[in-house]
C-alpha cells in the first residue's frame, strides 16, 4: 500500500480515515468486545453508500479479495465476504446510549488521567457518536460518578 494510493483513496471520502498515528485512533479502532484487539493500517469511517463503495474499491486494488459468500469467511485484510442471501446477515441488538458510553470512556482512557475535555473535544465526541454535546456533557458526568 503506497503513500500516494492512501492519499487518493482519501481524496474520494467524504468521512474520515484514521490512521495509527492519529491521536484518536485508539478511541476509534476500540471494539466493544475487549477480548478483540485489532490494529488496522487505515480506518475509513464512512459516512454514505459513496465511501462504502469507495471503500471496497480501494481494499479490491490494494488485493484483498472482495466476493459474495458465508461472512463468516471475512479475514481481516485478505478477504470482505459480502452475504448473498438475507439471512446470512447476523445482526445483534444492542444498546446504542451504553455503546456511546464505552465510546467516550474509551476516548478519556486514551488521554490521560486528569484531562478535562475542551469544547472542541466535545463537539468531536458527540458528532462521532451521533449524539449532541449536551448528550456527551452527560455522559462525561456519569462517568465521572462512577
Amino acid at each position: 500500500m503506497t503513500d500516494q494510493a492512501v492519499a487518493t483513496f482519501q481524496q474520494t471520502l467524504r468521512g474520515r480515515l484514521v490512521r495509527p498515528t492519529y491521536a484518536d485512533y485508539d478511541a476509534v479502532r476500540a471494539l466493544y468486545n475487549g477480548m478483540i484487539d485489532k490494529r488496522p493500517r487505515l480506518i475509513a469511517r464512512a459516512v454514505d453508500a459513496a465511501d462504502v463503495i469507495a471503500a471496497v474499491n480501494f481494499a479490491r486494488e490494494q488485493g484483498v479479495e472482495v466476493r459474495s459468500g458465508d461472512p463468516s469467511d471475512n479475514v481481516p485484510g485478505k478477504t470482505i465476504v459480502i452475504p448473498e442471501r438475507f439471512e446470512q446477515i447476523r445482526a445483534k441488538d444492542f444498546d446504542i446510549a451504553k455503546m456511546r458510553r464505552s465510546y467516550v470512556r474509551n476516548a478519556l482512557g486514551h488521554a490521560g488521567e486528569g484531562y478535562v475535555p475542551t469544547a472542541e473535544d466535545i463537539e468531536f465526541l458527540a458528532q462521532d457518536t451521533n449524539s449532541d454535546p449536551t448528550t456527551v456533557e452527560q455522559t462525561l458526568a456519569a462517568l465521572k460518578e462512577a
